[in-house]
């Protein structure tokens, strides 16, 4: 959120905050837009990172994981596949984002790691810079 220096400043925020509110955009879904732009992965692979972000450091079991995907609703295959899917996407990202960002622990599932949450940490960052340029 931009932080209130002035008035000008105020007036943007709050006409930031309503446009979030009439686009129906949500802080998830930012969030999950940040990760997808800069980090460039699959919207359910931005799905399963904010999943991972938000448990802080817990594992999160690869069923929960496979929910996200089988409710078809972040551009999944609609349910085929569940934990097979969550498998080839987590594998994917550590490709991508670097083996140590998310650690895996048979039975218990998959965590992100503090390298992992520091990419995301810098993602939102860049996603906030972006819209505070925009609104400038």
């Amino acid at each position: 959120m931009v932080r209130d220096c002035c008035a000008r400043c105020a007036e943007l925020s709050a006409d930031l905050a309503d446009a979030r509110l009439v686009l129906g955009w949500d802080r998830a879904r930012e969030r999950e837009a940040a990760l997808r732009l800069h980090l460039g992965v699959t919207p359910f692979g931005a799905a399963v990172l904010c999943s991972l972000y938000f448990a802080r450091g817990r594992y999160v079991p690869a069923g929960v994981l496979a929910d996200l995907q089988q409710a078809g609703s972040r551009g999944g295959t609609g349910g085929e596949g569940g934990d097979r899917v969550v498998v080839v996407t987590i594998s994917k990202m550590r490709r991508v984002l670097g083996r140590a960002a998310i650690e895996p622990a048979m039975g218990r599932g998959y965590r992100l790691t503090d390298v992992g949450r520091l990419l995301c940490d810098e993602a939102f960052e860049a996603f906030e810079a972006g819209l505070r340029r925009s609104a400038a």
